[in-house]
């Protein structure tokens, strides 16, 4: 619903009345004529608009917010009006970005961030002010999150385990770097900092004392048209932040939308510059663009923007290599681990989304033909999985993963080959090993999406495969209820053969203490023999213990 200027609040209205010709000549230039420069939709004041979402299931939406928002609506600045007359105001405060989004689409809104014409010194005074009683009581805590140029408050409300930003409407110089601007100064006027912005459908102002979204980018339209658009001219956005290719990518595929035809062009072109970025922040981007919605779409949008060849050449270079009968019928290894990607569950862990894009990395390098006594040809990939873990290493760190998540990514891709192919048939102890893993569910939904995300040339081995999944599932769960059943046994058994028995039982026996190193090895042989008869007498562990140290003897 569009507002006529009478239905706008005096604050609301003065905010566009007096906006800067600049910004005003600037948005007429990169909206169509047919179209108003500003438009404003209704939804409801704050309070309201937080019990309809309640009722309807689609957010709980905090109190810290509630109060911020009667915080500000006490508050009062002076303001110099463009003749040079000062007069005193409530200060503009609006909720910016994906909370209006979410909100306008229907969708479950989730963090709140706050905009506001007062700058950061003055939204520190009048909360500081406000929450006086709290901040020393330690309910409420001011922190300051310091940018290159610029500083946002952070609102912690410690007694209701919520945080919202507020930051001042702002405006932003050159980006040399083609990472941050150079220069960053506040402004009063939310229709210029609506101009910085990245996308016309996260420039969208919420005014909570009024109810109105205020338009002045186009986002309505694109909202409503389902169109992904940059805020103003595509090439200069990305020239400011390269970063932008790559959140255009992951909101594709967060809203669904067709990308505006300039703005992919834009990518395409400018996609080679994207490794200018430092390679925390592809490391992180790349991650929330595998991380929304299915991670197999994510890598082909990567690839047909240009993008992918440029921070994940070894994963784009798969699409060269063709698999083949009897087990791969799919197309290239790039097709199958999209299809691998994409059969992972909707809750998928981030690592787990990695471990599938990087699950058969290795496989151009191992890639074998040979034909049988009839002639047929078979494809195989020997060892793909070893030397696939190897391979990533450099991958892994080029990118600067943690070592939590390089250690659990190589473990995935090493053994979900194992997990299906040898798994049901283990020794105990191996396939225990396995199953209490930390890693065990990642390591089987990652052994379920490849077996599914194969298409084999005989439909017997599709059915063998479904068959192997059952029974590598039921094996998982009777080691889990042996554990939880036998818990007390199984503690009571390692605790007769801890290091300290083992040194004893070796000394009486060969005259003297084992070294250190050996003492690991003496224990990794006793646990292996008990696990695999399933012992759970202590008496039969030492037993075990016994003969072990004296077939052992490491002079």
């Amino acid at each position: 619903m569009q507002l006529s200027a009478e239905e706008m609040s005096e604050q609301e209205q003065s905010d566009i009345r007096e906006i800067p010709p600049a910004f005003a000549a600037r948005m007429l230039e990169s909206i169509p004529i047919s179209d108003r420069p500003i438009q404003v939709q209704h939804l409801a004041e704050f309070r309201e608009l937080a019990q309809n979402l309640r009722n309807s299931g689609r957010g709980n939406l905090a109190e810290g917010a509630e109060k911020i928002i009667n915080a500000f609506g006490e508050a009062r600045a002076d303001v110099e009006l463009p003749s040079g007359k000062s007069v005193s105001r409530k200060p503009h405060l609006v909720i910016a970005g994906g909370f209006v989004r979410d909100t306008l689409m229907g969708k479950t809104p989730k963090d709140i961030d706050f905009a506001t014409s007062l700058d950061y010194a003055s939204v520190y005074a009048a909360l500081s002010k406000k929450f006086a009683k709290e901040i020393e009581q330690g309910e409420i805590a001011l922190v300051e999150e310091a940018g290159k140029n610029f500083s946002v408050l952070i609102v912690r409300f410690n007694d209701l385990d919520e945080e919202y930003e507020v930051a001042a409407f702002r405006v932003e110089g050159d980006y040399r770097d083609g990472r941050r601007p150079d220069t960053v100064m506040p402004t009063r006027y939310a229709g210029v900092d609506a101009e910085r912005r990245d996308l016309t459908i996260n420039a969208l102002f919420y005014n909570p004392y009024t109810g109105n979204v205020v338009d002045y980018v186009g986002g309505f339209k694109d909202l409503e048209e389902k169109k992904l658009r940059f805020v103003g001219n595509a090439e200069e956005r990305i020239q400011e932040d390269r970063l932008r290719m790559l959140r255009f990518v992951r909101f594709l595929g967060k809203t669904g939308f067709t990308a505006e035809v300039s703005a992919k062009e834009a990518i395409q072109k400018n996609a080679s510059r994207i490794g200018e970025l430092p390679a925390e922040r592809l490391h992180d981007e790349l991650g929330a663009v595998l991380g929304t919605g299915p991670a197999g779409d994510a890598l082909d949008r990567l690839r047909e923007y240009g993008l992918l060849r440029e921070v994940l050449p070894e994963v784009e270079a798969l699409g060269d290599c063709a698999q083949g009968p009897p087990y791969h019928m799919e197309g290239d290894v790039f097709k199958h681990t999209v299809l691998v990607a994409n059969g992972l569950p909707a809750e998928a862990s981030s690592i787990l989304r990695w471990a599938a894009v990087f699950h058969d990395i290795s496989k151009p390098e191992t890639r074998a033909e040979e034909k049988n006594p009839q002639g047929d040809t078979k494809v195989s990939f020997h060892r793909h999985a070893e030397i696939g873990a190897e391979k990533l290493i450099p991958i892994l760190n080029r990118l600067k993963f943690s070592n939590e998540e390089k250690n659990e990514i190589k473990w995935l891709v090493v053994n979900h080959i194992r997990m299906l192919a040898e798994f049901r048939n283990m020794r105990e102890s191996k396939a225990r090993e396995l199953a209490l893993s930390p890693y065990a569910l990642n390591i089987i939904a990652l052994a379920q999406a490849d077996t599914r995300g194969a298409i084999p040339a005989d439909p017997r081995i599709k059915k063998e495969n479904e068959e192997n999944l059952v029974l590598m599932r039921e094996r998982y769960a009777s080691i889990l209820a042996h554990e939880a059943e036998k818990k007390t046994e199984i503690d009571t058994v390692l605790k007769a053969v801890n290091g300290r028995e083992i040194i004893s039982a070796y000394e009486k026996r060969h005259g003297h203490k084992p070294e250190g190193k050996t003492i690991g090895v003496l224990k990794a042989r006793i646990l292996e023999e008990i696990h695999d008869n399933k012992v759970s007498n202590p008496e039969e562990a030492r037993a075990i213990m016994e003969r072990v140290v004296a077939d052992t003897n490491f002079e």
